[in-house]
């Protein structure tokens, strides 16, 4: 049940289209009991774990596109430049910018030598 909310979780692009409400009378439980469960068996929240989709979805779509920032943010569901790149720096240790600078820098020092 917890790993089908997962997949149900991952399969929505837009971020308001995430839903725990949503969820729980399709899997039969109340929201607060899939909260809890879910936290309970995946280590982390419903929220936590939405975020981190979000965000490992825009860290690939900086390394592998040259879409811009705005872009990128509004493809994975997070309107807000500011929570955007305070969220990004809190996991990845750095601003998206910085981030994409640095890996397409390591890649190309790579192909060079």
């Amino acid at each position: 049940m917890i790993e089908g909310s997962r997949s149900f979780f991952r399969s929505f692009k837009d971020a308001q289209e995430m839903r725990a409400a949503e969820l729980a009378p399709i899997v039969g439980l109340s929201t607060s009991r899939l909260h809890h469960l879910f936290k309970l068996q995946v280590g982390v929240s419903i929220g936590t774990y939405v975020k981190k989709i979000q965000l490992e979805r825009a860290r690939k779509l900086l390394l592998t596109t040259h879409r811009s920032l705005k872009e990128i943010r509004n493809e994975v569901g997070i309107a807000d430049a500011s929570n955007f790149v305070r969220h990004f720096k809190e996991w990845f240790g750095l601003s998206p910018s910085a981030y994409r600078k640095q890996q397409k820098s390591r890649i190309d020092q790579e192909k060079a030598g």
